[in-house]
């Protein structure tokens, strides 16, 4: 028997195995939808990693019947936890469109966006000819096979039980992706992995006594809050008496704690004009931070720019009447960071990337 179930494999190697076979892939730095940055070699491939590569485009029609497959196979082998990482690398989308595609077509596994997360660069540099396209990458970067052809998840697994890749349970249990709906605003709170918390702003005077979140947290996890299970985009809860905590349990029951703390701010149209314009955005040396829109009573703001752990690069007092301020960010390698600016009467953050 198990020597039929060998030719099997062989067979679809066989059938599977293009161009790329055989060839040493080179070094690509991307960082998903959720801030996560991956250096390929350093932190995958020389900590003794596969990594299977999905590379696609958000509106390819095999791409989102694609999607669900991979991450049938990415839950049974554990959810990035063993010797196996699941990617899926998009070329010209942005993080927010790569993100509704996750959640539409089932991928829960970690995506990166052609736009703002280095997809499009590393689509060029593994000279990726068309989407679909996959690639299974051992830890000494040589291409074990590559295929544009994958019908179902079970083909895919018996082909990865080669190397000896079995089913396995999922071990996390993170805060991904956290927001809210008010009645006027959707508020998209910033995550911190290092603090295991959640911030977000909203305008004063908003009622807090019953809002749906929409949230994402790791594969096959459940959250709880006051002993009800948290239903994503559907619960309804109080974050009137905040902070709220959130009990995540991974597959293998251990147990984190998220908390989530609101903050008010007294102006409603800096969350909702967009009047304090940042740009560019994705960029490589100098942000803009053009106030020349902006009302505010007082002129002194506090700058803050960190990395989504929470850890600070740089701070600094501002002035934020009728002008542009440049900075330059050279000394900032590549990846999201979080700009804040926070004033007397208002309080101000975005997501950057740095490419």
């Amino acid at each position: 028997m198990k020597k039929i179930k060998l030719i099997i494999i062989f067979g679809l190697l066989a059938m599977s195995i293009n161009t790329f076979s055989q060839k040493a892939v080179s070094n690509i730095k991307i960082t998903d939808i959720y801030g996560n940055f991956y250096n390929l070699y350093p932190d995958l491939l020389d900590q003794g990693k596969y990594v299977y590569i999905d590379f696609f485009y958000i509106t390819c029609g095999g791409c989102q019947e694609l999607a669900p497959i991979v991450d049938t196979v990415f839950r049974d082998l554990g959810c990035n936890s063993s010797d196996i990482v699941f990617l899926a690398i998009d070329y010209g989308a942005t993080n927010e469109q790569v993100y509704e595609f996750t959640q539409t077509y089932n991928m829960s596994f970690p995506a990166i966006s052609g736009q703002d997360g280095g997809g499009a660069s590393a689509h060029n540099i593994m000279e990726i000819p068309y989407a679909p396209y996959t690639l299974f990458i051992s830890p000494d970067g040589e291409i074990l096979f590559d295929s544009p052809y994958i019908t179902t998840a079970a083909e895919l697994a018996d082909t990865l039980s080669y190397w000896g890749f079995e089913n396995t349970e999922c071990e996390g249990n993170e805060m991904l992706r956290y927001e809210i709906f008010t009645s006027t605003d959707t508020i998209l709170g910033v995550v911190d992995k290092e603090t295991q918390t959640v911030e977000f702003v909203v305008p004063a005077n908003t009622d807090l006594t019953m809002l749906i979140a929409d949230f994402v947290i790791s594969p096959n996890s459940v959250a709880y809050y006051g002993g009800t299970q948290q239903i994503s985009a559907e619960t309804e809860n109080d974050f009137s008496g905040n902070p709220l905590v959130y009990s995540i349990f991974s597959e293998t029951g251990n147990e984190s704690l998220w908390t989530v703390n609101v903050q008010f701010t007294n102006s409603l149209s800096t969350l909702q004009s967009g009047n304090i314009n940042i740009y560019p955005n994705p960029l490589k040396n100098n942000l803009n931070i053009d106030f020349s829109k902006f009302v505010s009573s007082e002129s002194d703001a506090l700058l803050t720019i960190s990395d989504l752990t929470g850890k600070i690069y740089l701070q600094e007092n501002i002035i934020s009447k009728g002008e542009i301020i440049k900075k330059d960010l050279t000394f900032l390698s590549q990846g999201l960071y979080i700009v804040k600016i926070n004033g007397v009467d208002f309080s101000f953050s975005e997501k950057i990337s740095i490419q």
